[in-house]
């Protein structure tokens, strides 16, 4: 995770260039092709995880998209948290989660800089629980999910942008909140 963070820095760096904050009248009319990569900072939540079991998590997203209107784009992605720790009926119990997205996305344009974004898509999530030299269970599972935030470009071709997005897991009887804050580099 270190890493993820010493690149968003880095990225975040190169932002604030010399001609970073003069964004020169971009232009997202009609039908265009813009592809990009981005990082994120995940934090995670999930509702009625058992006693004892971490139910908060930090985490990244690695993603890359393409935006093919001024209010259309699609977005696939890889994700994974840290290790949770916990204790269940005394044992030490570890947690991990990872995955894949992949996202609809919608831009309101507020102004040249600043834009609203929805998302509809698909998570792929895989977990493992684990007592460590014992036992491990794994679970996998696809849900819908549901995101809002806002971006700001800097210039041309970097932006910032913090989400929330949300998902229900019908089979595990669980809900997912995840708040992020990233950067995007569009060529």
């Amino acid at each position: 995770m270190r890493k993820s963070l010493t690149a968003l820095l880095a990225l975040a760096t190169v932002s604030f260039g010399s001609n970073a904050l003069a964004v020169d009248n971009i232009t997202r009319e009609g039908f265009f092709f813009s592809p990009y990569v981005g990082a994120d900072y995940d934090y995670t939540h999930f509702t009625d995880t058992p006693a004892g079991v971490e139910s908060d998590y930090s985490g990244y997203n690695l993603h890359a998209g393409v935006r093919f209107h001024k209010n259309l784009g699609i977005e696939a992605g890889y994700f994974a948290t840290e290790t949770g720790e916990g204790t269940v009926s005394g044992f030490d119990v570890e947690t991990d989660f990872e995955g894949a997205n992949i996202d609809l996305m919608g831009y309101l344009p507020v102004s040249n800089e600043f834009e609203l974004i929805g998302s509809i898509g698909a998570v792929y999530t895989h977990g493992e629980v684990s007592i460590p030299n014992v036992v491990t269970v794994k679970g996998s599972d696809w849900d819908a999910r549901y995101g809002l935030g806002m971006q700001y470009w800097f210039n041309n071709n970097i932006n910032t942008r913090t989400m929330v997005h949300y998902s229900s897991d019908a089979n595990a009887g669980s809900d997912t909140v995840i708040g992020s804050v990233g950067l995007n580099l569009h060529f």
